[in-house]
């Protein structure tokens, strides 16, 4: 609780809770006047500011040229597409100090630190100072909540459940590490090991499957809907599996990973896989290789290797 933490947004290290409340959603908070009073009891606004000036600056020439649909618009998740051009003429006007920034542009600018992550973005904007501030602007805001009898906000113990987090934030208390390998994996098997131990994993699941998906799936990522589908086939137990391109959200890694688990689950069935890349081949007992709708190779795994030398 007193310390920042650089995997989390600022916006998270400054409510240091969850809200439904529309007026402490990310969008709002440059014009919340609970969370405007404590940046500026922390003597922090004029800096964040100026940081949403730099993110602006930064954006703004290395976004100029990318088409609206470039995925590292999503990736800095910052400014849009169509908000491009706006801060560009934002920028223009607030060439001077920043206490000389009028409120319309300061209110654009301001919302831009909110959405920061250090560990993801490393733009190099927050100091140990700035640290220090977020943590003073943390304290105040929920002082200033819980002395208007506020619930607007529920904030995070570390020995309460908080409702409105997810189930793995309650037990993490903390972020997932950006920039370290297979962090996700290592945290994530940690974490169903102790709730294994706890006997709540059973619990967890039957929760889990009650959650409404949405109408076709809105609801969950491309990831989770193409996984989800997978395993409705594997419920029936075929006797043939066909399977086409229906790993494709996933990495390399995960779709090795999954397609291992789907055969040998699968020992004695039939299953027919239509694989993007050569490499997963090896995992099955017989190879089929068509190149512009004719068949090119027909082997098995262990003739696999003569097989692409004679191709070749």
């Amino acid at each position: 609780p007193d310390s920042f933490n650089r995997n989390a947004s600022l916006a998270e290290n400054i409510l240091f809770g969850t809200s439904s409340d529309p007026a402490f959603a990310l969008n709002a908070l440059a014009v919340n006047p609970q969370v405007r009073h404590a940046i500026a009891a922390a003597g922090l606004e004029d800096d964040l500011v100026e940081m949403g000036r730099s993110i602006a600056a930064t954006m703004v020439e290395l976004f100029r040229d990318f088409t609206p649909d470039h995925p590292f618009f999503e990736e800095f998740s910052f400014i849009s597409a169509a908000q491009l051009p706006a801060y560009e003429l934002l920028l223009k006007r607030a060439l001077g100090p920043v206490t000389g920034i009028n409120g319309a542009d300061r209110e654009k600018l301001l919302v831009l630190p909110f959405r920061y992550i250090e560990a993801r973005h490393r733009l190099g904007l927050i100091d140990d100072k700035i640290k220090a501030r977020i943590v003073e602007a943390r304290q105040s805001f929920e002082i200033q909540m819980r002395g208007q009898g506020s619930r607007a906000v529920d904030f995070y113990e570390p020995l309460e459940y908080n409702a409105g987090a997810t189930i793995l934030d309650n037990v993490l208390f903390g972020r997932m590490a950006y920039g370290v390998a297979q962090a996700s994996e290592r945290v994530n098997g940690v974490v169903r090991d102790i709730l294994g131990a706890e006997t709540l994993e059973p619990i967890i699941l039957r929760k889990g499957l009650t959650f409404h998906a949405g109408a076709a799936g809105k609801r969950l990522s491309p990831v989770q809907r193409q996984k989800i589908s997978l395993a409705r086939a594997l419920i029936k137990t075929p006797d043939l599996l066909v399977v086409n391109g229906a790993l494709s959200s996933l990495d390399d890694r995960q779709r090795q990973e999954i397609i291992a688990s789907v055969l040998s689950s699968r020992a004695g069935l039939a299953t027919f896989w239509v694989l993007g890349q050569e490499e997963q081949a090896s995992l099955f007992g017989r190879i089929l290789k068509f190149e512009h709708g004719r068949l090119v190779m027909d082997t098995t795994t262990a003739e696999l290797p003569a097989a692409r030398e004679a191709a070749q």
